[in-house]
């Protein structure tokens, strides 16, 4: 062992030397160390401070778009309270009056029909009235054996009873004739049913009274028990009505022969109304114009046929579907033509002084043919002149339409031309050859047009550098293209072509300048024609 020094300090055995360690080198970092607790709540303050100044800044932005909009709700409010009561009383006292239109003549006028409580349903029955026969049952061989042809083998067979009467009432305001039968007969009695109506002029001067004829005829006597003929008069009104039987079988003939001769008018004849109803009648009216002048006439009835040699009045209406209507008609106001599966064929004159605005000509059928001819008459009028306005319809058959009218003279004395009267004219079929044929006096806006097939608009005057007219109809656009815009015809007047193709020709004819602007409410006037699958041709310069 060893022993050391006494002096020498005693150190502990396996002592380890102190530590030594290298100093430590931090990375830098671009962020910065966390905040402790205080600054953090500082921070969090200061933000809290800075979005309530700015949530101040924006709070009177939204206040005033708040004001606005309650602003307006009380300005709608008080405008529908309000001013909505006023709009709709002033509406009522003064109903607005919508411009004329050209293609619309329906709302020229309106269609009147006199006694029309008495058209649109048959009146009471009143026995008191009835049946005044003068011959019951007397053998006659009557028009019935002859047109139901019926046996002869037999005596009986040919020999049909017959009851007739006769009545005398006064001229009234109004006058009607009517029959129930297309209320009450089914259609075996519409076979079994017929009758005749002819009314004329009475040849004798003194006669004050209209006469009435009737002649029943009839296959059984109790079908003249169960028909009544009754006599009118409601002070008003007198006529004649007749009631037919609901229950007639094919077995069953009636028929009735009616004469009603009117009075020559005098002082104290006022015929203001004439109306018919008569279903299944064959109605012929003889040479009443000019001898008498009705206000309102009203003739037809389902299933009748209407002739007339001459009738006039301010108002007149035929409707008589499906029947034939031919004759002559005159009328000042309004003058309608009206049936189906039937033909219309008349002569028309319509007489204008420019005290009614807009005289109106209605001519409407359908699978059936339209042949009509129209005077139209202005007489002078200080004021503004009349408009009159056409409208012809049919379809599946021709279509014929021709205008004329009476020249007046210029309203300045040192001019020698005539003043047009302004004429709006609409023609329109399909499946129908349709021809409307205007005369030299007319001026105004043309438009033809169809679809697959040809237009041909031509001027018939001789030396016209118009379109030449041709009976083929067929289509001239070929032709027309190699004309100028504009031409002058025979009659002084210049046509303009505004298009020109193989289904439509539009233009305007007339004398002097051409309007800027087509007005309806004047000159000049306007002729439209239309169809479908068929020819259309328009002439302007027929005389």
């Amino acid at each position: 062992m060893i022993i050391l020094d006494g002096d020498t300090e005693q150190l502990p055995k396996l002592a380890d030397p102190a530590p030594t360690y290298a100093p430590v080198n931090r990375c830098t970092t671009p962020t910065s160390s966390l905040p402790d607790y205080d600054a953090s709540e500082a921070q969090l303050l200061e933000l809290k401070k800075e979005s309530w100044s700015k949530w101040n800044r924006r709070r009177p932005v939204s206040r005033c778009w708040r004001i606005l909009v309650i602003f307006l709700l009380i300005y709608t409010f008080l405008t529908m309270a309000i001013g909505i009561p006023l709009l709709v009383v002033k509406l009522r006292h003064h109903p607005p009056i919508p411009p004329p239109s050209i293609w619309n003549p329906q709302q020229a006028s309106v269609i009147i029909i006199p006694s029309s409580e008495l058209v649109n349903a048959p009146p009471e029955y009143n026995p008191d009235d009835c049946d005044k026969w003068s011959t019951v049952d007397q053998p006659s061989w009557g028009s019935l054996a002859s047109r139901y042809s019926l046996t002869t083998t037999s005596h009986r067979a040919a020999l049909t009873p017959l009851s007739s009467l006769n009545y005398s009432i006064p001229v009234s305001g109004s006058v009607f004739f009517g029959s129930n039968a297309s209320f009450n007969a089914d259609s075996d009695a519409s076979s079994s049913f017929h009758g005749n109506l002819l009314v004329d002029v009475n040849d004798d001067s003194s006669a004050v009274d209209i006469q009435i004829f009737v002649n029943m005829s009839y296959t059984d006597r109790s079908i003249r028990n169960r028909t009544h003929v009754c006599n009118l008069d409601s002070g008003q009104t007198t006529g004649l009505y007749i009631y037919v039987p609901n229950d007639l079988d094919k077995r069953d003939k009636l028929g009735f022969d009616i004469k009603v001769l009117l009075p020559q008018p005098n002082s104290k004849s006022n015929f203001s109304n004439f109306a018919t109803m008569l279903p299944m009648f064959q109605q012929h009216y003889g040479n009443l114009s000019p001898k008498i002048q009705f206000e309102q006439i009203f003739l037809g009835g389902p299933m009748s046929t209407v002739v007339a040699d001459s009738v006039s009045a301010e108002n007149l209406v035929v409707m008589s579907s499906p029947g034939n209507i031919s004759g002559s008609f005159e009328a000042s106001y309004q003058l309608v033509l009206e049936t189906m599966s039937a033909s219309i064929d008349a002569d028309i004159v319509m007489t204008a002084d420019g005290d009614f605005a807009q005289p109106t000509i209605r001519l409407n059928t359908g699978n059936g043919p339209i042949d009509a001819s129209i005077s139209l008459v202005t007489r002078e009028c200080k004021g503004k002149l009349p408009m009159y306005y056409i409208d012809a319809n049919t379809f599946s058959a021709p279509l014929t339409l021709s205008v004329s009218q009476s020249s007046l003279p210029s309203p300045s004395p040192s001019s020698s031309s005539s003043t047009a009267v302004p004429v709006f004219v609409h023609a329109g079929n399909n499946l129908g050859e349709t021809r409307v044929y205007m005369d030299e006096h007319y001026e105004g806006t043309f438009i033809v047009q169809t679809e697959y097939a040809g237009v041909l608009v031509s001027d018939t005057c001789p030396g016209s550098m118009g379109v030449a007219g041709t009976d083929s109809l067929s289509s001239n656009s070929s032709f027309a293209k190699l004309l100028p815009d504009s031409v002058t015809d025979g009659f002084g007047r210049t046509l303009f072509y505004d298009n020109i193709s193989d289904s439509a020709v539009s233009g305007w004819v007339g004398r002097g300048k051409r309007p800027k602007t087509i007005k309806t409410s004047g000159a000049p006037g306007c002729v439209e024609v239309n169809s479908v699958l068929s020819h259309v041709q328009l002439e302007l310069g027929s005389s």
